[in-house]
């Protein structure tokens, strides 16, 4: 049987358990790929896309798009997906807050 495309992709981060087994935080990891992937391409991308890049199911990948319209990381317009505000305002806080920026910034 030919494996799905989340099969296919490389589990996501490996977290021990409480009772020191190893187990994958995929669900906390596929939000990330998205992201990832509209964060890369820089262009506004359809939810096919957007699922064919990030390689994900494509109900997977509509209600985790939906999920981060809800919170402003991700932006829809019509049918296109792109960064939202959310992700700006981060860049920005990264920005404020980096101890190598603010050395830096007086001699910028």
């Amino acid at each position: 049987m030919p494996k799905t495309r989340e099969e296919e992709r490389p589990a996501g981060p490996e977290v021990v358990g409480e009772d020191g087994a190893l187990s994958s935080v995929r669900s906390l990891d596929r939000p990330f790929q998205i992201l990832e992937v509209l964060r890369e391409r820089r262009t506004p991308m359809r939810l096919t896309e957007v699922a064919g890049a990030a390689r994900l199911d494509l109900a997977t990948t509509q209600r985790l798009l939906n999920l981060l319209v809800n919170y402003s990381y991700v932006a829809r317009d019509g049918l296109d997906y792109r960064l939202g505000l959310t992700s700006l305002l981060n860049a920005n806080v990264y920005l404020l807050t980096d101890q190598l920026l603010q050395i830096a910034e007086p001699f910028l």
